[in-house]
């Protein structure tokens, strides 16, 4: 038994900026924590918002008290009282939907993979397309070349390292290969891979083939020290080091957007599921909310126009039943005045 869930920002535009987590452990935490299991990079998912739980043949899910709430299909959930999931289910967390899928998994995300995913992730969480993101960029610290740069700018792309003419950051660096190193970017992030040099390459001074980068990682290339940076690392550490904010009436609005189902106003109250309900009953919501969406609920009372049908024959049979006892009660004065 095993979990898929694949990860979109409600403003994703591109399939590249989602992300696909795969657990065959019994225990999945989701929230904006850095120890979580699926990182949600918004000041709308709490630090620990949400943890799926094997239960079963299945899983359940459980709202840990976040401040915006846990949807499953558009229907809030009561903290702290699980919901089973069905597979396809869709959950909505802050700013972003998780699609559910219950299969066998054969490799867990690790640590590494699951920052990669929320940085890609973040990525595609801007509401404005005008106002992306800055791409990562390689800097060299130091030798001839010292703060020369070149910006990463698309992905997927590689550039080349060496002392060669023909890469794409030639070196002049004589303990450098000819083509010596590549750098790769593609949905999954930045890594480094060694093309088969003669001394090898460094990362945070340890050598290494292949390696994945993160914000402030250092490259040694032969003699050459190259600085791997990237803004939106830093932006994700600022965001998970945040407070969580409630969802602002504009936010809510968008939000409510972007939604491909009718729903009403997020910027009103929202369903909430009841407690009393069972828990795989789809939720009423509270009383006092109304979906103009919904089917109307069926009308107990008897309004002026509604036929009576079986009343009319209870309430001839309550008129003769009085006039029975009236008579009888005339009868029995008649009876005791007359004696």
């Amino acid at each position: 038994m095993g979990i898929r869930l694949k990860v979109k920002s409600l403003w994703s535009r591109d399939e590249s900026t989602c992300a696909e987590y795969g657990f065959s452990q019994g225990r999945v935490v989701i929230g904006r924590r850095t120890s979580c299991d699926v990182r949600l990079p918004h000041s709308s998912v709490s630090s620990v918002h949400a943890t799926l739980r094997e239960e079963g043949a299945g899983y359940v899910v459980v709202d840990e008290g976040s401040i915006n709430g846990t949807y499953v299909n558009q229907t809030r959930l009561v903290p702290q009282r699980s919901k089973r999931l069905r597979q396809g289910d869709v959950l909505r967390i802050g700013t972003f939907l998780l699609e559910l899928h219950v299969e066998p998994i054969a490799q867990d995300c690790g640590v590494e993979e699951t920052r990669s995913l929320a940085l890609r992730l973040l990525r595609g969480e801007s509401p404005d397309a005008s106002k992306p993101l800055p791409a990562p960029e390689l800097r060299i610290l130091n030798g001839p070349r010292s703060g020369d740069s070149i910006l990463l700018s698309a992905s997927p792309m590689s550039v080349r390292l060496g002392r060669g003419e023909d890469c794409d950051l030639a070196l002049p660096d004589a303990d450098c290969s000819r083509e010596h190193c590549e750098i790769l970017r593609d949905a999954a992030g930045v890594r480094v891979r060694d093309l088969g040099s003669k001394n090898g390459i460094f990362v945070n001074s340890k050598k290494c083939e292949e390696k994945w980068l993160f914000d402030r990682d250092e490259i040694r290339v032969g003699q050459t020290v190259i600085a791997f940076e990237d803004a939106a690392a830093e932006m994700l550490e600022e965001i998970t080091n945040g407070e969580e904010e409630a969802l602002s009436e504009p936010l809510s609005a968008k939000i409510q957007a972007a939604l491909a189902t009718p729903s009403p106003e997020m910027t009103a109250e929202e369903p909430v599921e009841s407690p009393e309900e069972d828990r795989d009953a789809p939720s009423l919501g509270n009383a006092a909310t109304i979906d103009a969406t919904a089917e109307p609920a069926v009308e107990v009372k008897l309004s002026a126009e509604t036929p009576r049908q079986g009343g009319e024959r209870v309430d001839l049979f309550v008129y003769v039943l009085a006039g029975a006892i009236l008579a009888l009660s005339a009868a029995g004065l008649w009876w005791v005045f007359a004696g």
